[in-house]
């Protein structure tokens, strides 16, 4: 059986700033699936069972990742 298609869209945002001569601050943001997208599980493929040919899940949704990095 096939499923539907995955659909997503990442975004990466950095930003460096340096503090003193030899002091900086990264900040990086990740953000995966922005835009949202339902993406679903493959169909149940055991012939026979309740659930052939039926999608009973969805991978997660929209997911943010924050990190701080102090380099010196």
């Amino acid at each position: 059986l096939r499923g539907a298609p995955l659909a997503t869209t990442d975004v990466t945002l950095e930003k460096s700033v340096w503090i003193k001569e030899k002091l900086r601050f990264d900040l990086r943001s990740e953000f995966y699936n922005i835009l949202n997208h339902a993406n679903f599980s493959i169909p149940g493929s055991t012939f026979g069972a309740a659930d052939f040919g039926l999608v009973t899940g969805a991978r997660p949704g929209r997911t943010v990742q924050l990190a701080g990095r102090l380099n010196f």
